[in-house]
């Protein structure tokens, strides 16, 4: 089995109390990144990116909204970080990059609504780098 990573493609997602919205556009290196990673992988970026906003983005918002119940204050920028295999994430761990995000029970809520997202199939494995912003405003 031959293994491929999607090196940190840059699927930013903004959550706020108020709802979900995509960050704007891709800066021209992350465009660039994206468009050498595309050739590279056996799987188009934008079937992982479709997935995660309609089967992960609900979950993650409703664990969000959970650690907002604790810490009307709670912010930041995580990384969910997977491996694709036979069309499902295995191996999911949360990275918190920068905030106050780092509660366990944040992290295992983010790790355990990755089981419910339906993923594209590859030849191989392919690793994904999947950051999101969170924020109380």
């Amino acid at each position: 089995m031959h293994r491929k990573t999607i090196a940190s493609l840059f699927f930013p997602f903004i959550f706020a109390c108020s709802g979900v919205d995509e960050a704007p556009g891709l800066p021209e290196d992350a465009q660039e990144s994206l468009a050498t990673e595309e050739a590279e992988a056996s799987i188009d970026p934008a079937d992982i990116q479709a997935a995660m906003r309609s089967d992960f983005a609900p979950a993650a918002k409703a664990c969000y909204e959970a650690v907002l119940t604790e810490d009307a204050t709670a912010a930041g920028k995580v990384v969910m970080r997977f491996v694709i295999v036979d069309g499902a994430a295995t191996a999911p761990r949360l990275e918190v990059a920068e905030g106050n995000l780092d509660g366990a029970t944040f992290a295992q809520c983010m790790t355990d609504a990755m089981a419910d997202v339906a993923l594209p199939r590859a030849d191989g494995e392919v690793t994904v780098n999947y950051p999101f912003v969170f924020s109380p405003d």
